[in-house]
């Protein structure tokens, strides 16, 4: 084991899940804030289902990446997260693409969206980019495809891998530590929700086997190093961060 991730922590310190309603649902577009830019992300859950609403695990890693990529961190011991090149980024269960135009907008060269389906919304959100839309690519794939992974996605070097909110189904974790394995990668950021105990325990354990998996307290009562543009009002008992190389 490359790193003993102490996940049973994580379910014990944590307060119990909370269901409420989820109005951000209703939307047809959400609004997001990075580097003194707004943009609307469309939104369409009733063609595209759970894929096609911004998520808050979304809107926690654009706050992370800016803050990442584009504050002081005063914190030190988060400067360690910076990346040192903002070349190749890889937004891996890209859902509405929310994450991969704020990457666009924070400054990376090269961003390559994927998920399940080519929607119309992620076609859309990343035309919203204007003079930035080139820098965005969007490659189909369904995790566990009996043809393999990509070479879009396996013949290159990513900088940075992003994955936000993508344990959701528990019949997805298998496939996607297949696909992680398929990749080269300096360093993954992934934020996911509380949902599933004993299937998130069993893909931490698995994912720990591989990588160096570092929980990253990113809590309000503890840090004060992510600049929270976006994520003010998410549920933030059950989220958790993860720094992964």
């Amino acid at each position: 084991m490359k790193h003993k991730l102490d996940y049973l922590s994580i379910y014990l310190k944590i307060a119990p899940r909370r269901v409420s309603p989820f109005l951000r649902a209703e939307q047809t577009a959400v609004s997001i804030s990075v580097e003194n830019k707004t943009i609307e992300v469309e939104q369409e859950c009733s063609t595209s289902g759970i894929s096609g609403v911004v998520w808050d695990c979304g809107l926690l890693m654009v706050d992370i990446l800016d803050s990442v990529l584009h504050s002081s961190l005063s914190f030190p011991d988060m400067k360690r997260l910076v990346p040192s090149k903002t070349n190749k980024c890889l937004d891996l269960g890209c859902g509405t693409g929310v994450v991969g135009v704020a990457c666009a907008l924070l400054g990376f060269d090269d961003i390559v969206l994927t998920d399940g389906n080519a929607t119309e919304a992620i076609k859309r959100n990343i035309e919203r980019l204007g003079d930035k839309k080139d820098k965005c690519s969007f490659v189909e794939y369904k995790w566990g495809n009996s043809n393999g992974v990509p070479i879009e996605l396996t013949g290159v070097s990513w900088d940075v891998v992003i994955c936000s909110d993508v344990l959701y189904e528990k019949s997805s974790h298998i496939p996607l530590l297949e696909v992680l394995e398929s990749l080269r990668f300096d360093r993954m950021f992934m934020t996911y929700k509380r949902r599933h105990d004993d299937a998130e325990k069993g893909f931490l354990t698995n994912l720990c086997a591989r990588y160096l998996v570092e929980e990253i307290d990113w809590s309000i009562e503890q840090n004060s190093w992510i600049i929270r543009q976006n994520s003010k009002s998410i549920d933030h008992a059950n989220i958790h961060f993860f720094y992964i190389t």
